[in-house]
C-alpha cells in the first residue's frame, strides 16, 4: 500500500523556503562577525566566499542545508555581499557541484557545533513531539515545531521527506493514545457493539459507522427524521465511556 503523504507540494515548497524577514530579523541572522569574515576570506573566489557566507548564516537561522533549487531572497544576498564587498550576482555560480555544497555544509556544521541527527535523537525527539502533537491536528505546524527544536538542539535537519515520515509516526501514536484513552472505561460487550459498527448489516450497502457519518443534507422533514433515527440508534447502543 502506498504511503499516505502528509504534505502537499505547495506545503513542501513553503517549508523549504526562507521565511519572510523584517529588517531587524535580516540583520539578526545575516550580519557577519569578524571571525566569520576571516573564515570566509579563505574561500576561493567571490562565488565561493558568498556561497559559504550564506551557508554559514543560513545554518544558524534555519538549521539545515540549502537545496540547489532554493530561491534565496535578494535582500539576504545583498546584505551578505555588501559585507564582503562582492557583487550578489556571483552567487549564481556557487556550488554547481553537489560535492562542493555538501562539503561547505559539513564545514559550517563543524564551525557552529551542529551534528547529524542520530537514531537516538530521533527516538528522543519523537517521544517529545508526541506531547507537542496533542494540541495540533495539521502536519505543517508540527513539522515547524520539529524544525525549531532541531535548531535549538543544534541537530542538523534531515531531508524534509524524513521529517514528514517522522511526523506521520507521531500522529499515529497520538491517535492510538486517544483511542486507548477513549476505550479505557469501555467493557468488552460495549467494545463488541462498537466493532459491529464496521460491518454492514443485512440489507445495508454500507456499515453502520458510514451510515452514522453521512451528512444530514438540506433542512427538510425527511432529513430531520433521518437524523432522529441516527440519534435513537446511538442511544440504543448503551455505551458508557465513563467506565464503572
Amino acid at each position: 500500500m502506498p504511503r499516505k503523504e502528509l504534505l502537499s507540494a505547495v506545503q513542501r515548497f513553503e517549508l523549504l523556503s526562507f521565511p519572510p524577514l523584517s529588517e531587524r530579523e535580516l540583520e539578526q541572522h545575516y550580519l557577519l562577525t569578524k571571525a566569520d569574515l576571516e573564515r570566509i576570506s579563505l574561500k576561493k573566489g567571490p562565488q565561493g566566499q558568498l556561497g559559504f557566507a550564506l551557508q554559514l548564516s543560513a545554518l544558524r537561522h534555519l538549521g539545515r542545508a540549502l537545496e540547489r533549487e532554493l530561491r534565496v531572497p535578494g535582500e539576504v544576498l545583498a546584505l551578505l555581499a555588501s559585507q564582503l564587498r562582492l557583487d550578489p550576482a556571483c552567487f549564481s555560480d556557487y556550488a554547481k557541484r553537489d560535492a562542493t555544497r555538501r562539503e561547505r555544509f559539513q564545514e559550517a556544521c563543524a564551525l557552529e557545533g551542529f551534528r547529524r541527527c542520530t537514531p537516538e535523537d530521533e527516538v528522543a525527539l519523537e517521544d517529545w513531539l508526541v506531547s507537542e502533537a496533542q494540541a495540533l491536528t495539521q502536519a505543517v505546524p508540527l513539522v515547524r515545531v520539529l524544525q525549531g527544536e532541531l535548531l535549538r538542539r543544534k541537530v542538523a535537519q534531515p531531508a524534509l521527506s524524513h521529517l514528514e515520515r517522522w511526523v506521520g509516526r507521531v500522529f499515529e501514536r497520538v491517535s492510538l493514545q486517544t483511542y486507548e484513552a477513549l476505550l479505557s472505561g469501555v467493557d468488552q460487550v460495549a467494545r463488541a457493539r462498537l466493532d459491529a459498527l464496521l460491518i454492514p448489516e443485512p440489507g445495508m450497502r454500507v456499515s453502520r459507522l458510514s451510515w452514522l457519518r453521512q451528512p444530514s443534507g438540506k433542512p427538510s422533514t425527511g432529513a430531520m427524521l433521518a437524523l432522529l433515527e441516527r440519534i435513537d440508534f446511538l442511544r440504543d447502543l448503551r455505551i458508557d465511556f465513563g467506565g464503572p
